[in-house]
């Protein structure tokens, strides 16, 4: 019975080391586009980081003049679709200059939460057994090849979402912590949402036979609804969960039958009645709520 406990011990403890490479290494190619895009955050003071900034923002401006361009300057009759691509590609590009302009001036905060995750997540370096290292990172290399190939023949999979376990007041600043950089770009991002899928349903719905640009349009609306829910309303959902689960907890262990510890615990309880929650500039909470709203 010991044995049998010892080894689901084991494989749990594998998963959480396999799961936490992998957000490591996911992290580690986001950085890589980040340094190409000039917002590394681990990379400041930088000119060349300036240069490929405003090569970036600078294309994506131009995009945008673009299209701008071709709703008053086409010399054939816009359709409705065409009204709803320009204003699509517009928004679309805005929410780009602003994620990076957000990424730009916020790098000292988008380090600081790096190097909280980074604090909380296994490294195969830390491993002492070089025999254990090697067995990692074979391990690892094909679960990213797995992972890489149900990602290509499943555009929807969906992974389960691990948590990171920490104190209520590390809780609070993180949540602050993200409120505080991507307050600006998370009200864009849920402008964007809003108006794509106005635009995008308003066109399906005008639609009388189905054709190419209704496939196209569905899985617009398909991707922009994975992105908002998947990405941020569920993971904000999940976080502030696990805030109230720790209440509940505290909660249900009896306290009242060990009178020492009663009042500190009492604190604890009356702390937490502090809701944690992600919000785009304090005018929405990113939850399922505001979801199932949109």
């Amino acid at each position: 019975m010991l044995s049998s406990i010892v080894k689901v011990q084991d494989y749990r403890e594998n998963i959480y080391i396999l799961c936490s490479i992998m957000a490591h290494y996911n992290i580690r190619q986001c950085l890589k586009f980040l340094t190409i895009v000039g917002c590394n955050p681990g990379i400041q003071n930088s000119r060349l980081q300036l240069v490929l900034y405003v090569f970036s923002t600078s294309g994506s401006a131009i995009i945008i003049l673009l299209a701008i361009l071709l709703f008053f300057c086409s010399e054939d009759a816009l359709t409705i679709e065409d009204i709803a691509n320009i204003f699509s590609t517009i928004i679309a590009f805005v929410y780009v200059i602003s994620k990076l302009t957000m990424m730009y001036t916020k790098k000292r905060e988008v380090q600081d939460m790096l190097i909280k995750v980074d604090k909380s997540f296994w490294k195969i370096d830390d491993t002492v057994n070089p025999m254990e290292r090697q067995t990692y990172l074979k391990i690892t290399k094909e679960t990213r090849q797995m992972f890489h190939l149900l990602v290509f023949l499943f555009m929807f999979w969906l992974f389960s979402t691990f948590g990171i376990y920490s104190t209520p007041m590390e809780s609070y600043s993180f949540a602050s912590l993200i409120n505080q950089t991507f307050t600006v770009s998370m009200v864009v991002y849920v402008g964007n949402i809003v108006s794509l899928l106005c635009i995008y349903m308003y066109h399906l719905s005008i639609m009388t036979t189905p054709n190419i640009y209704t496939i196209r349009d569905f899985f617009v609306l398909l991707l922009t609804l994975y992105g908002f829910v998947i990405c941020y309303c569920w993971p904000a959902q999940n976080f502030a969960d696990e805030n109230e689960k720790i209440r509940d907890s505290v909660y249900s262990s009896n306290w009242y039958e060990y009178l020492r510890f009663s009042k500190p615990i009492l604190m604890i309880m009356k702390r937490l009645e502090l809701k944690v929650s992600i919000s785009a500039g304090g005018i929405a909470n990113i939850n399922l709520e505001t979801c199932l709203k949109s």
